[in-house]
């Protein structure tokens, strides 16, 4: 089934020092709620308008895509959404000095801090509050699946995640009963206005 999913499109593929990244530890980390997981090591989701189907091979990542803005060159796209340009050495050396932080850094070395779109981070930290994880990823999916765009895939439907006034135009009981937004609808709302003025 893994074969298969892989054999969908062209590959490209973009490679990291070893132990430096993991896929896993960062995409089910909780800081990002759009990656549903395959298999392991092997994920896919929506990132500026573009499905992509990820999966890692000890220090190569794979990545296939579909729809709008792809990234044009993913070595320069995985660089940057996974920041792996920074020194996360130096960061877990500083960490293991202190006893809370030393066994958590060993357990988590691999892991990366996310450089997502900035919109959709306020938005799911909105929708995050008294939630559980389960229930953040579906109601942003209804969300997207509601006011994204369409991204058809040999993977499934996929949707983009709605821009600032598509939020901001949608109407208040729409995003509180679809969705399941509840209480949070008219601080979505809000915000998408505030920056799509």
């Amino acid at each position: 089934m893994a074969e298969e999913r892989r054999a969908l499109s062209a590959i490209h593929e973009f490679t990291f020092s070893s132990g430096e990244f993991d896929l896993e530890q960062t995409l089910d980390s909780g800081q990002c709620f759009r990656w549903q997981r395959l298999a392991a090591n092997e994920y896919w989701g929506v990132v500026s308008n573009c499905a992509l189907h990820l999966w890692q091979e000890e220090h190569r990542l794979r990545v296939r895509h579909w729809g709008g803005a792809a990234p044009v060159n993913f070595a320069d796209f995985g660089c940057h959404y996974f920041d792996l340009s920074s020194d996360y050495q130096h960061i877990l050396q500083r960490l293991r000095r202190d006893k809370l932080f030393a066994q958590l850094a060993s357990q988590r070395a691999g892991l990366r801090i996310l450089r997502q779109e900035p919109f959709e981070t306020l938005i799911s930290f909105i929708i995050s509050a008294n939630n559980h994880i389960p229930r953040i990823r579906s109601i942003i999916e209804r969300v997207c699946k509601h006011y994204g765009l369409s991204i058809n895939t040999p993977l499934g439907e996929a949707y983009s995640f709605p821009s600032p006034e598509a939020l901001a135009s949608a109407r208040l009981e729409d995003l509180r009963l679809k969705c399941g937004l509840g209480y949070r609808d008219a601080y979505v709302q809000s915000v998408a206005r505030a920056i799509a003025a």
